[in-house]
């Protein structure tokens, strides 16, 4: 589907983000987290709290390309690419982590805490999100 999206850019409502000059870019940061009553770092829709289990796995550096793609009733969802090292790192960093979480993390603030499902490949689809709030965060991470 994303092959036929990106020939069909203006009617699958997909789109690529690109870092324009003299903008400020937003930090990212992606790690491991567990949910606790006592944690830094809240959930910015749902008011959850967790705290960081570690180092980030990902940061701003690691984005290879960031779009956006309209789902069912007027979802969006971010696709983020990232860079071959930063795909085998997050690879092999999945692999044995079903289940626990995930915090995206943009300037300090958690977006989004997906569950790991098993071993993430190159490109991650993360939903849940108007598109007006995914569209604003994708420009804002674009590399």
């Amino acid at each position: 589907m994303l092959a036929v999206c990106s020939a069909l850019a203006v009617s699958c409502g997909y789109r690529i983000f690109h870092h324009q000059p003299g903008a400020t870019r937003s930090t990212l940061q992606i790690q491991p987290v567990q949910q606790s009553p006592y944690g830094l770092l809240v959930s910015r829709k749902t008011g959850d709290r967790f705290i960081a289990i570690g180092d980030p796995v990902i940061t701003e550096t690691d984005l290879r390309r960031v779009a956006t793609s309209t789902l069912d009733r007027g979802e969006c969802a971010i696709l983020i690419t990232f860079t071959p090292p930063a795909a085998t790192r997050l690879a092999s960093f999945t692999s044995d982590k079903t289940g626990q979480l995930l915090a995206i993390i943009v300037d300090g603030k958690v977006v989004s805490t997906p569950k790991i499902l098993g071993k993430l490949s190159p490109t991650v689809q993360l939903r849940g999100f108007s598109c007006d709030e995914a569209n604003s965060i994708a420009s804002s991470i674009a590399p």
